[in-house]
């Protein structure tokens, strides 16, 4: 009879127990960082993706124990950096009449791209106590990242521009007043790009300080589903000296945000 009772009791404290924390509620305050590329390919070239910086405010309520919804907003920058090494030809005539062709050489030529992304989450939450302090966390979901600043910037290599006259087997170069010559400069300008909705996933440990406090250290990814880029076929640069950008080209025509890296929290627990 006593064992009978035991055990009752101790089913009826951990009924006690698990509905206590139905209702829990969650709020987050994260930062961390990794590698947040632009993903992109280019026809005629080469693509190198970098470091970037994830911040995040978060709220997550828990429907059980275990299982929870989370929400909030975000902030994450992204980068990628072209190599381009190309030959494009196209029919001119200068300023005599005389037609030519117009050759212009990318050597080398280095464009650097940045977008910083405002993120709007949504995902299921799990989580599971290992010990009184340590527990466990795991999250799988979607966002909606909005793009808040975006920009490009050349940072090395050359642009030559010369003609080619068929008519007499010569290719003539450094005349400025016809267009033809080196550029020197190294623009930089803002970048058109769409909202993307991403899947997310990360996963980490907590570690409770007191009744309402917890740090909270883990990893972070996520993947683009959709491009960001409105496709152009615009030239990279113009002999008038115009640089319109790789990404109005028709060198890209996709980029997609992703992201894997580390973060570090604290959590704070109330219930409803």
């Amino acid at each position: 009879m006593t064992k009978k009772l035991l055990i009752a009791a101790l089913a009826l404290g951990a009924s006690a127990a698990a509905q206590a924390q139905k209702g829990d509620q969650l709020l987050s305050l994260s930062v961390g960082g990794g590698f947040h590329q632009l993903g992109y390919s280019i026809d005629n070239g080469s693509r190198k993706g970098g470091a970037g910086y994830t911040l995040g405010a978060g709220y997550t309520y828990f429907f059980s124990p275990s299982w929870g919804i989370s929400t909030g907003v975000g902030v994450q920058s992204f980068k990628a950096t072209s190599t381009l090494n190309l030959l494009t030809s196209a029919p001119s005539v200068d300023a005599e009449g005389d037609a030519y062709e117009l050759r212009t050489r990318y050597s080398g030529w280095k464009e650097e791209q940045s977008a910083t992304l405002i993120d709007i989450p949504v995902a299921a939450t799990y989580r599971k106590a290992l010990t009184a302090k340590v527990g466990l966390t795991a999250s799988v979901g979607a966002k909606l990242s909005i793009p808040a600043r975006s920009t490009y910037k050349a940072t090395g290599g050359s642009i030559t521009t010369t003609g080619y006259y068929s008519q007499w087997k010569a290719e003539l170069g450094d005349i400025p007043e016809q267009g033809l010559s080196t550029y020197a400069q190294r623009p930089s300008g803002d970048i058109s790009l769409r909202p993307s909705v991403a899947l997310l996933a990360d996963a980490g440990a907590t570690y409770l300080l007191n009744n309402a406090i917890s740090l909270y250290g883990g990893i972070y990814a996520s993947y683009g589903l959709n491009s960001m880029l409105k496709a152009d076929s615009k030239n990279i640069y113009l002999k008038e000296g115009t640089y319109n950008g790789i990404f109005e080209s028709s060198q890209v025509d996709k980029v997609r945000p992703l992201a894997l890296g580390v973060k570090l929290g604290v959590v704070w627990s109330f219930r409803h």
